[in-house]
């Protein structure tokens, strides 16, 4: 099945409606990480961040179809999955609460880089050693708190065509804290249900730039795929 299907642009008006529901979604997103600073708990940062990321996917037209056998329950359980879009983290976090390990260079993202740190994320830096067994300790102490934390063994997005090596350190926390780990496979097609690579994010393309490429189309699915634990 090709990923490279033809775009289905919508109209400029359209565009234009989008994008600016979209600052006024940036807008209420300042003002919801405000709150979530504030909370003093995790899990209910986590919830905002569900509610926040199902409305941007909504004024996107992006839906999300869940496959697969969806465990009943989710709390203290490591989620890994593919790496494609920065959607891959709004269509995660809209299925469940989770908390999300990210790398060092977002907290810098202009207004974003604030949010994820109000939402509680945690920040790896990978190119120094230690910093990984830092993470590995904190989420081990969140998986046993029964949180649901998440990440992206590749480390790096794709073009969705394949798999790039997987980064295997933060597994360790999943044998500390003697926690299931539930891998999922996201996949993207387009209004047509061809299989699709406007959304993916890699190192070719800007952030505003692949923003733009998916407000621009007609619409985008992505199908969360759940495997057996």
């Amino acid at each position: 099945m090709t990923v490279n299907a033809p775009a289905q642009p919508i109209s400029f008006s359209r565009r234009a409606k989008r994008l600016w529901l979209s600052w006024l979604w940036l807008v209420y997103l300042v003002r919801t990480a405000r709150k979530a600073a504030k909370s003093p708990s995790i899990s209910h940062a986590n919830e905002l961040m569900q509610q926040i990321s199902q409305k941007l996917l909504d004024i996107l037209n992006v839906r999300v179809e869940l496959h697969g056998k969806i465990p009943d329950d989710l709390d203290g359980i490591l989620v890994v999955a593919n790496h494609t879009s920065w959607l891959d983290i709004l269509s995660m976090a809209s299925v469940q609460p989770m908390q999300f390990i990210a790398k060092q260079e977002i907290k810098s993202w202009p207004v974003l880089g604030k949010v994820v740190v109000a939402m509680g994320t945690l920040f790896i830096n990978r190119s120094q050693r230690k910093d990984t067994a830092k993470i590995n300790a904190m989420i081990t102490e969140h998986l046993r708190q029964g949180e649901t934390v998440a990440f992206f063994p590749e480390a790096r997005s794709s073009d969705g065509k394949g798999l790039r090596a997987f980064k295997g350190a933060l597994f360790q926390a999943a044998i500390d804290s003697n926690s299931a780990v539930l891998p999922i496979a996201l996949r993207y097609f387009n209004a047509d249900g061809k299989r699709s690579s406007h959304a993916a994010f890699t190192d070719e393309v800007s952030l505003p730039k692949s923003f733009w490429m998916v407000l621009s189309e007609e619409e985008t699915v992505i199908r969360v795929e759940f495997t057996d634990i």
